[in-house]
């Protein structure tokens, strides 16, 4: 064009900006356990699920109001909300249709995430981010090989791992029968006893968990749901490094 009119000529290019963002809350029975939680709810006071859906509903928030498009995929629950998936959109009204989701939301079932997050691909944009918000009490490698796709379609992975610490350390008087409200049968286990061999257990879970999300370059986030809600955000948020979880034996 400019040697056949001696004119400058320039082009302008619309360039997609917009960072697609879909929140994946695990809704499933085992999220309806935990005592630490500060965020009261009816039927849901002081649990991991309770801490989750404050959780999410403040990422909806932050998100659509730096003008991006978010949407929401329910794994697991029980309610209307349960199993839910709303495509990514923005504005006032999708932030409306997120929360009335999350408000009729009660935890139950299972949440199978490796099945929900296979489900996403086909649904995300190339340029996508995917926040995942679970204790992850399902076995790693029924759900790591579905981030490992998701990574290789370059999508931006965040992990949030809500965690109860009282459950996790067994910090309890005395025994009694524990079981999972996903099912299984119940356990009858002394907390004293059995402490120090689950906490071995647990932090070799958690180095398999950390190593698993970075080798395909996902941010682990540790929720404990004792501590202020910003203490999970906030590295996301501002683009830090997130808060050591430390090993269960520091707790």
């Amino acid at each position: 064009m400019l040697a056949r009119s001696d004119r400058l000529v320039v082009r302008r290019y619309e360039v997609e900006t917009e960072l697609q963002c879909v929140l994946v809350l695990d809704a499933s029975g085992d999220l309806s356990t935990g005592q630490g939680s500060p965020y009261a709810m009816p039927e849901l006071e002081g649990t991991k699920f309770g801490y989750s859906l404050v959780l999410t509903a403040t990422l909806a928030y932050y998100l659509i109001k730096q003008q991006e498009p978010v949407g929401l995929l329910v794994l697991g629950g029980s309610g209307p909300g349960a199993g839910v998936y709303l495509p990514a959109r923005g504005g006032g009204t999708q932030l409306a249709r997120i929360f009335a989701q999350l408000a009729t939301l009660r935890p139950g079932g299972v949440a199978r995430i490796g099945e929900g997050l296979n489900t996403l691909g086909p649904r995300l944009r190339r340029r996508g981010l995917v926040a995942l918000i679970s204790d992850l009490m399902e076995e790693p490698e029924g759900w790591m090989p579905s981030l490992a796709a998701l990574s290789r379609r370059r999508t931006d992975l965040a992990v949030f791992h809500v965690m109860d610490r009282r459950e996790l350390t067994l910090d309890y008087e005395r025994p009694a029968l524990y079981f999972s409200p996903e099912g299984g049968e119940a356990l009858p286990i002394d907390p004293a006893g059995a402490a120090p061999e689950l906490r071995a257990v647990l932090n070799a879970w958690l180095v398999e968990l950390r190593g698993g999300l970075a080798e395909h370059r996902g941010r682990y986030y540790p929720s404990w749901t004792d501590l202020p809600l910003h203490a999970a955000l906030a590295p996301m948020i501002t683009g830090r490094r997130a808060m050591p979880d430390r090993d269960l034996g520091a707790v």
